[in-house]
C-alpha cells in the first residue's frame, strides 16, 4: 500500500462546504503507533470548531435548505455516489485506519464496508415510498386495515421435532 505522509495532503476541517484550518490555527501530527512513523497532519480542532460545525449544519438545514429541499431520488443518488467512491478507495481507507490506530487490517476493512453499507442503506430508504416503508403490493398497508393489522397480536407457532436418532444422549 502506497500511503505515505508525502501522499496525504492536509486540508483541515470540512465545515460549511469548504476546507478550513482549526479555529486555533493549530495542527497536530499523527503517528503510526506500531512504527512511530509520521502518517500526516490534522487540524487540532477544539470546541469552537465543533460549535462552528453545528452552526453550519443548522444554517444548511434551516436557511439555505439545499439538502432539505433536494428530492429523494437526488439525495439517494448522492449517497450512492459516496458509497461507490468509498468502495473504489476501500483498501486505502482500511490501510490508513490500520496505520492510524493499530487495528487489524481485516477489522478496518469491515469498518469501511459498514460505512459503505450505511450510505447504501439510507439511499435505499430514500427510494422506498414514505421514507422506508416498503409496500407489499397488496395495498393492505394503507388505511385502517393496515393499521389494524400492525396492531394485532401476532401468534408464532413452532414445531419442535427431535433431531435425527442419536443426537440426544439419554
Amino acid at each position: 500500500m502506497d500511503i505515505t505522509p508525502s501522499k496525504i495532503t492536509f486540508k483541515g476541517n470540512y465545515i460549511d462546504s469548504h476546507w478550513q484550518p482549526a479555529s486555533s490555527g493549530k495542527r497536530r501530527q499523527v503517528y503510526n503507533p506500531a512504527t512511530h512513523a509520521l502518517i500526516g497532519e490534522v487540524a487540532d480542532s477544539d470546541v469552537n470548531d465543533a460549535i462552528n460545525t453545528i452552526q453550519a449544519a443548522k444554517r444548511s438545514f434551516y436557511q439555505t435548505r439545499k439538502w432539505r429541499d433536494t428530492n429523494a431520488q437526488s439525495r439517494a443518488d448522492t449517497l450512492l455516489a459516496i458509497a461507490h467512491k468509498m468502495g473504489q478507495e476501500r483498501s486505502q481507507f482500511a490501510y490508513l485506519d490500520t496505520i492510524d490506530n493499530g487495528k487489524p487490517l481485516r477489522e478496518a476493512e469491515g469498518d469501511v464496508d459498514d460505512a459503505i453499507h450505511c450510505f447504501e442503506y439510507y439511499a435505499g430508504l430514500l427510494k422506498a415510498p414514505w421514507g422506508g416503508y416498503k409496500m407489499s403490493g397488496i395495498g393492505r398497508e394503507l388505511g385502517i386495515y393496515g393499521l389494524r393489522e400492525y396492531q394485532e397480536v401476532k401468534q408464532i407457532n413452532t414445531n419442535l421435532n427431535p433431531g435425527p436418532v442419536g443426537w440426544y444422549q439419554h
